[in-house]
């Protein structure tokens, strides 16, 4: 802004390499730490459980959760399509049928009422640190003391790629395509990462003792 403005002539963190992030935090959960999750006993129905849900299962990042519609979910076709907030590209993904009958046993709950699944309003820095603060405590309930709500990206993603052995499908279902080719690469793959999700779903819901394809816990 200060080169836009003629207050400097140069950037002067021009050729400077930004400091790398720490990656300690890209913890992906062990087979017992999914099923804590799952334990419903733990964790029962609530918009916290919901929103853990829908990140495992889908990839999204914090915000791209706390900031969903229910205009963003297309039940009939099994689909979710928002606009990211980091990025600000549009991300299309498909939905496996455990989670939307989740997302549908929860609408049930909270009724038709709000336009938002989890959160009325805006939300900005203040309201990300909150959030992301609420889910460590809800993490610690669970005897998950170094998890954080994004580890649930990196389980999404190595897990995905565990069942497929595709990186590419992972990589597409993170939502790493522009706005450009979204609906093209999307249309293009869009079988594939419907079989990837519902693999992905059924791995997942077989080490938390579910019927594969059901929200039936098996005997």
């Amino acid at each position: 802004m200060a080169v836009q403005e003629k207050v400097i002539n140069s950037n002067p963190r021009q050729g400077f390499k930004r400091l790398k992030v720490d990656e300690s935090n890209k913890k992906s959960l062990t087979n017992e730490e999914i099923r804590e999750i799952f334990n419903e006993s733990v964790l029962p129905m609530s918009w916290e459980r919901v929103a853990i849900l829908t990140s495992m299962f889908t990839g999204l990042r914090l915000m791209d959760v706390m900031t969903l519609k229910w205009s963003n979910i297309d039940f009939n076709n099994s689909m979710i399509t928002l606009i990211s907030q980091k990025k600000g590209r549009v991300i299309s993904l498909p939905l496996s049928s455990y989670l939307i009958t989740e997302l549908k046993k929860y609408k049930a709950s909270v009724g038709n009422e709000k336009e938002c699944l989890f959160h009325e309003g805006e939300i900005g820095h203040q309201t990300e640190v909150k959030f992301s603060n609420n889910f460590r405590k809800v993490f610690r309930g669970l005897g998950l003391s170094d998890i954080s709500f994004h580890n649930l990206r990196h389980i999404h993603a190595s897990r995905v790629v565990e069942v497929t052995k595709d990186v590419s499908i992972a990589s597409g279902m993170l939502g790493h395509a522009n706005l450009n080719t979204t609906m093209t690469y999307i249309h293009k793959d869009l079988d594939a990462k419907k079989e990837a999700v519902e693999k992905f779903t059924n791995h997942v819901l077989a080490l938390t003792e579910y019927e594969p394809g059901t929200n039936i816990k098996t005997t």
